[in-house]
């Protein structure tokens, strides 16, 4: 067995795992993401403070593949927390 070595970039953030898989998830059920999701993730950057705002982009970037009804309105989220993390740095 060949094992290739991995060099991640230096731009290289964690997607939060159990979103993306609870999205493929709702997406076998319904073609679609909940609200109630992306409410989740919301809460574990500004309330938890559990996850990054970084994190939580590339979080929403990774399931908006899932999202076919509500894509705009994950574009939205994704934009906010661009904009906050503007503000920020």
């Amino acid at each position: 067995m060949q094992v290739n070595s991995v060099n991640p970039s230096p731009n290289f953030q964690a997607v939060n795992q159990k979103y993306v898989q609870r999205a493929q998830s709702e997406y076998r059920m319904v073609k679609n993401i909940s609200n109630h999701l992306r409410f989740c993730i919301k809460a574990e950057t500004f309330s938890f403070k559990t996850m990054s705002i970084q994190d939580a982009i590339d979080t929403l970037e990774a399931i908006k593949k899932f999202a076919i009804q509500s894509e705009a309105t994950l574009s939205e989220d994704i934009n906010n927390f661009k904009n906050l993390l503007r503000k920020r740095s």
